[in-house]
């Protein structure tokens, strides 16, 4: 084999490389699902027949505390989930100051007041997306009343925060062996159960920045995540 050759056949072998990665990004994996029976008397088992090429799945049985419209999958999907967002407000400013006075009592009168000029210039207005920054930054202005620091912000703060859990938190699935596809479950309350099973492909890493040369902080937004969801509708008697 000549030099040449060589050469030619490590390229061709370094490009099938790249498009099998790039393909391998961009599969959505193939699902199927039956339930057998789809409609079950309480307390009797319905078996859950899934079929595809994934690598990961899971299953949402749709009963209280298992359905997949409030998971946290669903409801955060598209949304930024760093939602936390505090302000102090000229209003707030306004009611805090009897309180806080009272509770620097035995301070000179000119440390309550020289407190407020630092929050109405520097604090009012600003948003924080952490409370306990918020908090840290207050106790800063006035070191020797850390508790009343915290409690300033808890009280006197308003709370812009994006509360995405439903209440009694996200609903969670249940991991399904990919070697081992199927799963049965037992619904115990009459009712129509919306189940749904999600299939999930991962790409290749991505490496973002200098390529963990600089930065080893590592982040999901270095890969690729392509799913298929199919959903049977399971009647309980």
């Amino acid at each position: 084999m000549t030099q040449k050759n060589k050469y030619n056949i490590i390229a061709a072998l370094f490009i099938s490389l790249i498009f099998a990665s790039c393909n391998k990004d961009e599969i959505v994996p193939e699902l199927s699902v039956t339930a057998t029976p789809t409609t079950v008397a309480a307390g009797d088992p319905v078996t859950f027949e899934i079929f595809g090429d994934a690598e990961t799945y899971v299953i949402f049985t749709g009963d209280e505390g298992h359905e997949y419209a409030k998971s946290y999958l669903a409801i955060t999907e598209g949304k930024d989930v760093d939602l936390e967002e505090v302000a102090l407000t000229n209003d707030s400013l306004i009611a805090l100051e009897p309180w806080l006075k009272e509770v620097m009592n035995e301070q000179p009168p000119t440390y309550a007041d020289s407190v407020i000029n630092v929050l109405n210039n520097e604090i009012v207005g600003k948003t924080y997306t952490n409370m306990e920054t918020a908090m840290y930054e207050i106790s800063k202005i006035m070191p020797d009343f850390w508790q009343e620091a915290r409690e300033l912000v808890k009280n006197y703060f308003e709370n812009y925060s994006t509360l995405l859990a439903p209440e009694g938190g996200f609903s969670k699935g249940v991991a399904i062996n990919r070697y081992k596809l199927g799963y049965i479950y037992i619904y115990s309350q009459p009712g129509t159960y919306t189940a749904t099973v999600i299939a999930t492909n991962i790409s290749n890493k991505r490496y973002s920045g200098s390529g963990y040369v600089d930065d080893r902080t590592s982040s999901s937004n270095e890969y690729i995540y392509t799913r298929e969801i199919k959903e049977v509708t399971i009647t309980v008697d």
